[in-house]
């Protein structure tokens, strides 16, 4: 038996040899090391075979099983709901539901995998699988329709994007993902009664900012996304800044975006936009795979459906800003504004301590502050050297003490 399959062997080899040099390649190297050919190539294959069915298993076995309907707030199936699934942030499948709302979906077991649900005319929907095989349920929004009249003017807010240059980073079906919630987000703000509209590569973002004179304008990516304008660096005309004017003799800014040609700026064309300009950002790189632009979006949209705070409190540092908190756009914020002394300040001639406990004090009060921490990440110290009318002093201040409660706050 053995004799016949031995000879079955070799034949195969001849005509293996024909085509490939077998015997050069395999054969005659395993033999001069005494180890037989054709026991050596069957264990072999069975053993690939062996490690590809365990593969299969594994891939089966570690599955999680899962059942989605989509329903609606009225508990009303929805179907043709696009059901996309990511497993470790990387999208793997796309699909859509039936005409009762159902949708099945292997998730990988010890993956975090997320669904993400969206239907026109509803707001999008992401749930995190956890746990075995089951059933879930998701419900989806539907969308506030837009007031039956808005008056007839310009738009108050311009949402802006580069559709092509998306594309090159992310690639057509992230793109895709974009628009769509940049018009998502476009409808909830029309909704609020604020006129949207969002601007794309294909339309003249400077020549509809100065048709419109809209209130906000929020750009959409990063410098590869939506280039930044760039200024001279003002710091060239302030007493020992000369350094840094010449380590960075151009400062990147979107102000220019919001600048309207007709305006007169007094030779501060850098000042004071009169557009609010806004920016979700992605990085700097030119190709990526994060999903971070998206998730702002997402994070964005998900804002305006909560709560809005009727009082915001401003909180600044006066050795920063000094008088022109009572200038310019400062002049128009209605809510309340709190000058805070630096935490600690020392004057040559008069010796002067700021007033910690009473900033303190301001601190734990309000549920929403917007902090001026002049650059520095949060618990870093700050020291400053400068000169006044009554001689050079230092100050020190701590940005954000590591002991403060900050919860339930938004401090930018």
């Amino acid at each position: 038996m053995y004799e016949k399959l031995e000879d079955k062997y070799y034949d195969f080899l001849d005509w293996l040899q024909k085509r490939f040099p077998v015997y050069e390649k395999i054969i005659y190297p395993l033999e001069k090391r005494g180890i037989p050919s054709l026991p050596f190539l069957l264990l072999a294959f069975f053993a690939a075979g062996a490690l590809l069915g365990y593969g299969f298993y594994a891939a089966f076995t570690h599955q999680n099983a899962l059942t989605v309907q989509v329903l609606d707030a009225g508990n009303q199936a929805i179907s043709g709901a696009q059901v996309r699934l990511f497993i470790d942030s990387k999208l793997i499948e796309t699909n859509y539901t039936n005409d009762n709302g159902l949708l099945f979906v292997k998730a990988r077991l010890g993956k975090k995998n997320e669904l993400v649900i969206q239907k026109e005319g509803f707001l999008q929907a992401k749930r995190v699988i956890e746990g075995g095989n089951g059933e879930m349920t998701v419900y989806l929004n539907a969308l506030t329709p837009p007031p039956a009249v808005l008056p007839e003017k310009q738009f108050d807010y311009f949402i802006a994007s580069n559709r092509t240059a998306l594309q090159e980073k992310y690639g057509v079906e992230y793109a895709g993902e974009v628009v769509e919630l940049m018009e998502e987000l476009a409808e909830i703000v029309c909704a609020e009664g604020i006129k949207t509209r969002t601007v794309f590569e294909g339309d003249d973002l400077r020549a509809l900012v100065n048709e419109h004179a809209p209130r906000y304008l929020l750009l959409v990516g990063g410098p590869r996304i939506m280039p930044f304008y760039e200024v001279e660096n003002p710091l060239k005309e302030m007493p020992g800044m000369a350094l840094m004017a010449i380590l960075d003799p151009v400062v990147p800014t979107d102000n220019d975006y919001g600048v309207l040609d007709a305006a007169d700026y007094a030779g501060c064309r850098e000042c004071f936009p009169d557009v609010a300009v806004g920016r979700l950002p992605d990085g700097f790189e030119e190709k990526s795979d994060s999903r971070l632009l998206i998730e702002l979006l997402e994070n964005t949209i998900a804002a305006h459906a909560e709560t809005t705070e009727a009082r915001v409190s401003t909180i600044v540092s006066e050795d920063s800003y000094g008088s022109h908190l009572r200038e310019g756009v400062f002049a128009e914020m209605n809510n309340e504004l709190w000058e805070s002394p630096p935490e600690f300040a020392w004057d040559y001639v008069k010796g002067v301590e700021g007033d910690f406990e009473g900033l303190m004090k301001f601190v734990s009060e309000p549920p929403l502050l917007f902090l001026s921490l002049h650059g520095n990440a949060p618990p870093q110290n700050q020291l400053y050297t400068s000169s006044g009318e009554s001689g050079s002093y230092l100050v020190f201040s701590t940005a954000l003490p590591l002991s403060g409660k900050y919860n339930a706050r938004i401090i930018v």
